[in-house]
């Protein structure tokens, strides 16, 4: 992923209006640039970057979102393919973009910071 794309990602993804947002970062060269960062400033986020070496530990999404879209695109693939029926790159993301809603629900993403510790913050969660 390029910074520019990472901007663009950004934009698409934050496009909903609060006063401040926070965004949790591993640390991808693509979030330590000039660009990225007065984005960062000019939208109002203030971008939190993981610990090194325990972003993989936390595995924030990946606990509790991205398992159960993993899930939901299969099945809805599987019901689509076994009548035989070929589907097209496009047409495989068009089914992610139908199932991401079921994975992506704030309570959802709410849950997986709780189970990693990050919200409510508790870094013995991890360590136990």
């Amino acid at each position: 992923m390029t910074s520019s794309n990472y901007s663009k990602l950004c934009d698409f993804s934050l496009q909903r209006h609060y006063p401040t947002k926070r965004l949790l970062l591993d640390g991808h060269g693509s979030h330590h640039t000039i660009e990225f960062i007065t984005y960062c400033e000019q939208h109002n986020i203030v971008p939190f970057g993981l610990p090194p070496n325990l972003a993989h530990l936390l595995q924030t999404l990946d606990v509790v979102v991205f398992q159960p879209l993993k899930h939901y695109h299969a099945k809805a693939l599987d019901l689509i393919v076994r009548d035989g029926v070929n589907i097209s790159k496009l047409e495989f993301l068009a089914v992610i973009k139908g199932v991401r809603p079921q994975a992506f629900k704030e309570s959802t993403i709410l849950s997986a910071f709780r189970k990693t510790g990050i919200v409510p913050f508790n870094p013995l969660l991890k360590l136990s």
